[in-house]
């Protein structure tokens, strides 16, 4: 096949060839964009179990200091209890 055949067939075709790039270019934007809102909804899913687990190392961390404060009470309780 010479240059000039090649040319002809390539132009023949480049509207086709065109109309699936744009195809394929228009299914890649739609899966870039499901993935970027899947990206959303995992980050918002991360920021809600980071903040419950905020809470429950705030709320064990409290319940802690209170059974040690209330085992050095009972501790010294015992301790002036005996002498």
């Amino acid at each position: 096949m010479t240059d000039e055949e090649l040319k002809r067939l390539l132009g023949s075709h480049s509207g086709q060839i065109r109309r699936h790039f744009d195809v394929t270019l228009e299914r890649v934007d739609k899966r870039f964009d499901l993935l970027a809102e899947s990206v959303v909804q995992l980050d918002h899913k991360l920021d809600r179990t980071a903040d419950r687990l905020n809470g429950e190392i705030e709320r064990t961390a409290s319940e802690t200091q209170a059974m040690i404060k209330f085992s050095h009470a009972e501790l010294e309780r015992l301790e002036t209890s005996t002498h």
